[in-house]
């Protein structure tokens, strides 16, 4: 058989073939950066409500010692300046707003990523790790309960992300 002849009739089919992997691969890089910032924005309305919560924790606190206090002492004077300072030690030491801040800025360069037409798997992939280290801190930090099961819900959405990001250049 003559080969340019053989050759134009797989040049045609390859062409073609070719241009239908990359219109795919487009759309399913289309629907995973979509799916990806839909849950992107699950995890900041999750992050405002642990904002929300946090500053609940410290009085919830300070209620709890000053009632342990009169429990153990109902005969003795509570030092109030002695309660406020282990109060405003706990409160520094539990305080999450750092990490926060830096959660809401990851999702915000993940948005960003996701707009962009170069590569961006392996930055991705960096950046979840980056907020999946400020949700652990925020776990260990917290010292409540309800923010704890937050967390948790934190880190089954950027598992999901994590899992979709494994197919993303």
């Amino acid at each position: 058989e003559d080969i340019e002849t053989v050759w134009f009739g797989v040049e045609v089919a390859l062409t073609s073939s070719l241009e239908g992997l990359v219109d795919m691969r487009i759309r399913e890089g289309q629907a995973l950066a979509e799916d990806i910032r839909q849950r992107n924005q699950k995890i900041i309305k999750t992050i405002e409500i642990i904002e929300e919560r946090s500053p609940l924790v410290v009085s919830e606190h300070a209620e709890r010692m000053k009632k342990r206090i009169q429990e153990l002492n109902q005969d003795l004077a509570i030092d109030e300046s002695r309660l406020l300072q282990e109060i405003a030690i706990f409160a520094e030491r539990t305080s999450i707003a750092e990490e926060l801040v830096r959660m809401y800025s990851h999702c915000s360069q993940m948005d960003e990523l996701l707009l962009s037409t170069e590569p961006v798997g392996r930055k991705c992939d960096f950046l979840l790790q980056e907020m999946f280290r400020e949700v652990n801190t925020i776990a260990s930090k917290a010292n409540d309960l309800l923010i704890n099961h937050t967390v948790v819900e934190l880190k089954a959405e950027l598992e999901k992300i994590r899992e979709q990001i494994q197919n993303v250049e």
